[in-house]
């Protein structure tokens, strides 16, 4: 009844007002965190790994090829030393040969593709 009565001698002096129950809260200084700086453009974020060195297994077949006449080895027989057959075990333990003769490492998968640095 009391805020009732203070609204209607609010309303009578000409002085309308919202009364509420709870004080309004403050409103915050802007701190430097949150003041927003305008956009400054710069050059976009290269996300893709560094390959720098590095062959596909296609590149690594036609180096071999170029430098090691008579080499009959294919992407095929590569692709089988990291990959695994149906028990979970790899198609070929050949990799450690194939690395020494043709003078190369398996560095693993790197963004897409499994790449290869001659050594």
């Amino acid at each position: 009844m009391a805020i009732a009565k203070l609204e209607s001698e609010l309303e009578s002096r000409g002085e309308v007002k919202q009364l509420n129950f709870f004080p309004p809260e403050p409103t915050p200084e802007p701190t430097p965190e949150n003041i927003k700086s305008p956009a400054v453009e710069s050059e976009p974020v290269n996300t893709e790994p560094d390959t720098t060195g590095t062959l596909t297994r296609g590149e690594l077949v036609k180096y071999i090829h170029a430098n090691f006449p008579g080499a009959t080895i294919t992407g095929q027989n590569i692709g089988d030393c990291y990959t695994l057959n149906k028990k979970g075990k790899l198609k070929s333990q050949r990799l450690p040969e194939f690395e020494a003769t043709y003078g190369f490492s398996y560095l693993g998968k790197i963004g897409k593709e499994n790449r290869f640095r001659l050594t």
